[in-house]
């Protein structure tokens, strides 16, 4: 289904351009690209959506899983905290926080916490526990877990150290130019 969907974006595109492609389609073919395990490529096309539809339904997803595809399958930190930052700024309290919001205060939190900016990382996770208000059980959970280490100077929790140490050196075993 993906992979036939693809090749239909694919002729559409090369007949039409891209320009052809309306917020809806430019959408889809980023969640069929990224569902076909072509996340550099949806990453690509989240951003078209991003760049051309600032005001989109689907803005604040786009923003957020170029966040993710940038850290975790591009190993690009910096990037990838610009779109969560990106993400937060949309926020608009009187309509209410969503589950992106909340998870983009926690990604940055993470990924500061795995640099070692331990201010930085108390600060999104605070953020995290007093915008979440009660709701989002398991991020606030997640979240207070990491204040406490924290707090106590205690090393972050063994697996997703492990997680964050494989996905992000990617970049530096790529880049000769990051020391370790």
């Amino acid at each position: 289904g993906q992979l036939y969907a693809e090749n239909i974006f694919k002729k559409i595109e090369e007949t039409s351009g891209l320009d052809s492609f309306d917020e809806e389609l430019i959408y889809l073919r980023a969640f069929n690209l990224e569902k076909t395990g072509e996340y550099a490529a949806a990453k690509d096309y989240y951003d078209e959506l991003i760049q051309r539809y600032p005001a989109s339904l689907h803005r604040n997803e786009a923003c957020f899983k170029s966040g993710v595809i940038a850290a975790y399958v591009l190993a690009d930190i910096k990037s990838a905290k610009g779109y969560f930052e990106d993400m937060l700024s949309s926020l608009d309290l009187s309509s209410g926080v969503n589950g992106k919001h909340i998870a983009s205060l926690y990604q940055l939190g993470i990924l500061s916490q795995w640099e070692k900016d331990f201010a930085a990382a108390n600060k999104y996770f605070t953020r995290l526990v007093e915008l979440a208000n009660g709701n989002f059980s398991q991020k606030t959970a997640q979240a207070q877990q990491r204040l406490k280490e924290i707090a106590e100077e205690n090393p972050m929790e063994h697996n997703l150290k492990s997680f964050l140490d494989i996905a992000l050196a990617k970049k530096a075993s790529l880049d000769p130019s990051v020391q370790s």
